[in-house]
């Protein structure tokens, strides 16, 4: 369940998720059960063909790190987003946004593309809360809609969507690396 954040924004700007294959190898660090991998590799295909890789792990990221020395002591948390024009970065550490965009190699070579440099966006003057993770505004939003009737923004269906293809994910990852057809089979 470790990349339901990610899984989460996938789905809202990529559509919905059709199959997972998720590779790990034996865990590293000792206090992670087996059925927990410490560094897993998964791939995602879309239903509109798109493909995505999340890469996830523990074994470099130092313990007992602030925040503010998070990047130095090993942890990111980072997404980059390809398209056919371009790519983003988006760094939640640093809260910088990269973008780039692909610009033929050279004139005169036949194919080929380099990046290019298009601006760094840089919110880092902002809390880190603020920038990509507000779990007290995300609860205090879910406890205004059961107050006023009002729908959250995610209904409970997305959110059960997500948790079904993080399993199809884990389950990959800890029998064999097979690849999962998503089927979304209501529970009502």
């Amino acid at each position: 369940m470790e990349v339901c954040h990610e899984i989460d924004v996938f789905r809202f700007l990529l559509g919905e998720i059709s199959a997972v294959q998720s590779y790990s190898q034996p865990n590293l660090l000792p206090q992670y059960p087996a059925n927990m991998p410490d560094k897993v590799v998964t791939h995602l295909w879309f239903e509109k063909g798109i493909r995505g890789t999340i890469i996830t792990s523990h074994t470099s990221s130092v313990f007992d790190a602030p925040e503010e020395r998070y990047a130095d002591l090993g942890h990111d948390m980072y997404w980059i987003i390809t398209c056919t024009e371009g790519c983003i970065r988006m760094d939640e550490i640093s809260r910088k946004i990269l973008v780039c965009r692909y610009a033929d190699y050279h004139p005169d070579a036949p194919k080929g593309k380099r990046v290019e440099f298009k601006r760094l966006e840089d919110y880092s003057s902002m809390s880190f809360s603020d920038f990509c993770h507000d779990i007290t505004g995300n609860h205090l939003a879910f406890i205004k809609s059961c107050a006023t009737e009002k729908p959250f923004h995610q209904s409970t269906l997305d959110a059960w969507k997500t948790h079904i293809i993080c399993l199809a994910a884990e389950k990959s990852a800890v029998e064999n690396s097979q690849k999962i057809t998503i089927k979304f089979i209501s529970p009502l």
